[in-house]
């Protein structure tokens, strides 16, 4: 039985067409292109052939051509089997040459199927008649037919064979670019191209149409229509290429933007490769655009993501070593305000120097926040009690002329967050709304229950797929631009006057709910305000109480007290504030000086550590410490190091923390409530 023969320079599609066919009992032969096809019917007589158009070395057009002057192949039935069809010349041309058929891809198997056997079935009957013609003729006429036959069959190959070497030297400089345009146009079908330079003819072998959101043949197929949607600072250098595409032999590759019919931009890579070349010019080019907006879209919010990330670990640094200096600024000018000798002028003075390094140490918070370095204090909360139990306060940060509207969510999920930074984030929010709103407008806040899939995040790169409780703060203030959006989160990035604003409201927002797991999406356009929308992760946990804070006033003692720090400045502030009200202190400069202490002393009631130390750190230092006297109570200070594993094992053990800087009277009444708690 003779074999069908498949010619397709797609090895994907060569084997669909083998399995099929196999399956209703056919047997098979293939080819990558026409030459291989022209080599293996002369050796092996197909029955059909079923022929691609588009292929490397000889397409499917001259492979019709040359099998119909061949004189043993002509009678052999040509289909060609396509999805480069675009206009109705093709298949006219087709036929023209000799094919039999001419299918369009894809076919249901079985129609495919009826179609080959049709043509086989007409092949049949057609030898059947030249049969019966011949019955008549003598033997030694057949006999002499066929060595005549085979002669020419015999020449013919070698023929062939020459032509193919001949050939296959004029395309060698041409392979390697033919392969990159196979690899295009196998990922981007829908946007191949070919351009011919002399006549500046572009033919789309795509649906241009819809790439650029045009209804089907309303986009022009012509240079000049497409040049036109080309961004105006990209179009140049097109032009250049365009006046330099005789003479370019390598294939090139170009980005650019181009408008679709909305207006909207897109980002596109152009790789076009060299088809034809005359005398060693390149009359034909064929290429691929490929739209690459959305990798552009990842790769800005990666960029970003690593420029937030990078201006993190600069702030939250800078602020660690601040707030060591704050805390001796903050610590001395308490003792100095303890004294009641001072006159009404120096006191005065000490306060504004108080009252600044409060301030300072607030920004410091800030910035910790944005770096994500503070330590935060989590625990199961209701989103709508902590926004209505904030009204209040934002109705009276915010002016009369701003209306405030307050939509809870029904049965809205719990979140694990530390209640206080929440607070923060809602605060921060509202105020930055107000200024927007230059203090009149309206403010929106709600609640709700929302859920990302796959979906959503793919179309939002900012997003990740889960179960979410999201605040949302919407403002009717002026708006903002791209460039500021883009912005909006670094510290200390404003659009507010000089002296009216700091920049780290909206960086302390980012900070804390990236340290909550959460993420925040903005939306806003110049004059049409601007949308917060922050997303926690939903947790299926009761609400817990928030505990009520309590006030009170250090109280001095007599107990021994062991305070380890590397920090000399602050080893002084603490002994003097700890010995000024009649506490025994015990000092060391690093975490194993303080363990030899420990060994030293058994009348040791509390110890101070610092988190972070050379020679041993807090935690390992209170490890040793409590093998050699279990009694010892401790209290851990933190300067929002980057160890944050060692603040969290504190949080996790439930053991106590102070964060630098902290006012005198915190620690003492800290200092007192641990020794007091049996």
């Amino acid at each position: 039985m003779a074999a069908i023969l498949i010619v397709d320079d797609n090895e994907q599609n060569r084997y669909f067409l083998e399995a099929l066919l196999k399956g209703f009992g056919y047997e098979t032969l293939s080819a990558e292109n026409g030459v291989q096809a022209l080599e293996k019917a002369a050796e092996y007589l197909p029955a059909l052939v079923i022929s691609d158009l588009l292929m490397p070395q000889m397409d499917g057009f001259e492979l019709c051509r040359r099998w119909n002057a061949h004189p043993h192949l002509k009678n052999i039935p040509f289909v060609v089997y396509t999805a480069t069809y675009t206009e109705p010349q093709d298949e006219k041309l087709a036929l023209s040459l000799g094919a039999d058929r001419f299918l369009i891809k894809p076919l249901e198997p079985n129609e495919l199927v009826a179609f080959i056997q049709e043509e086989l079935d007409k092949a049949a009957a057609r030898n059947e008649s030249a049969a019966l013609e011949m019955q008549d003729e003598p033997e030694e006429h057949h006999k002499e037919y066929s060595q005549i036959v085979a002669r020419k069959l015999d020449k013919k190959v070698r023929q062939l064979e020459a032509e193919i070497r001949e050939r296959q030297k004029a395309e060698d400089a041409l392979r390697k670019s033919e392969e990159r345009f196979r690899l295009v146009a196998e990922t981007a079908t829908d946007l191949v191209y070919e351009w011919t330079p002399e006549s500046n003819k572009l033919t789309w072998f795509g649906d241009i149409d819809h790439a650029l959101g045009f209804a089907a043949g309303e986009f022009p197929h012509t240079v000049t229509a497409w040049t036109k949607q080309i961004h105006g600072e990209d179009q140049k250098r097109l032009f250049d290429l365009q006046d330099h595409s005789g003479s370019q032999a390598e294939p090139v590759v170009d980005r650019y933007r181009i408008a679709k019919a909305d207006g909207t931009w897109r980002h596109w890579v152009d790789k076009a490769a060299p088809a034809e070349k005359i005398n060693g010019k390149v009359v034909r080019w064929i290429g691929a655009c490929v739209d690459i907006t959305e990798q552009k879209n990842l790769e800005a919010q990666l960029y970003q993501a690593q420029k937030m990330e990078a201006v993190g670990q600069l702030t939250g640094g800078l602020a660690h070593d601040f707030n060591n200096l704050i805390q001796v600024i903050l610590g001395y000018s308490d003792l100095v305000l303890w004294d009641k000798a001072l006159d009404s002028m120096q006191r005065k003075n000490f306060e504004q120097i108080h009252k600044a390094a409060l301030k300072a140490s607030g920004m410091t918070r800030q910035l910790l926040a944005f770096s994500r370095r503070q330590v935060i204090r989590p625990m199961y909360v209701g989103l709508n009690d902590l926004v209505t139990d904030m009204l209040k306060m934002l109705q009276r940060l915010i002016s009369e002329k701003v209306s405030v509207e307050w939509t809870p969510y029904k049965n809205l999920g719990a979140i694990h967050a530390d209640p206080g930074q929440i607070d923060q984030v809602l605060l921060n929010l509202c105020v930055n709304a107000r200024d927007a709103m230059d203090n009149q407008g309206r403010l929106s806040i709600s609640t709700m229950n929302i859920d990302l899939n796959e979906d959503f995040c793919s179309m939002n790169p900012w997003a990740s797929p889960g179960k979410y409780v999201m605040l949302s703060v919407k403002d009717s203030g002026c708006g903002m631009n791209p460039q500021t959006l883009e912005n909006i989160f670094q510290p200390f990035f404003t659009t507010k006057e000089t002296g009216k604003g700091t920049g780290l409201g909206l960086s302390t927002v980012y900070g804390i709910v990236k340290q909550h797991n959460g993420f925040i999406n903005v939306e806003s356009s110049p004059g049409c305000g601007a949308a917060f929308q922050v997303f926690f992760p939903r947790v299926e946990k009761r609400p817990q109480q928030r505990p009520a804070n309590q006030e009170k006033y250090g109280l001095g003692g007599s107990e021994t007290i062991l305070v380890a720090d590397d920090q000399e400045m602050l080893l002084d502030l603490t002994e003097h504030i700890l010995e000024r009200e009649g506490y025994t202190v015990l000092r060391a400069n690093n975490g194993q000086e303080a363990v030899s202490i420990a060994r030293a002393n058994e009348n040791i009631d509390l110890a101070i550590l610092d988190m972070v130390m050379p020679v041993l750190n807090g935690k390992a230092a209170m490890e040793e410490i409590s093998r050699i006297n279990p009694k010892v109570k401790f209290l851990f200070a933190s300067g929002y190091s980057q160890e944050g594993v060692h603040e969290n094992y504190v949080l996790q053990k439930g053991l106590n923390l102070i964060n630098k800087p902290y006012p005198s009277e915190q620690l003492l009444q800290k200092v007192r409530d641990i020794l007091d708690n049996d």
